[in-house]
């Protein structure tokens, strides 16, 4: 089973992210 993607995508510009999706996608990808 799988889940959706979420956070920030590969190339993106971060000054366009806001800080909640970057803290999530951080969170996400250290409990990997």
């Amino acid at each position: 089973m799988t889940r959706l993607a979420r956070g920030v995508p590969a190339g993106a510009e971060l000054e366009y992210t806001d800080v909640n999706t970057i803290a999530q996608a951080m969170l996400d990808r250290r409990a990997q």
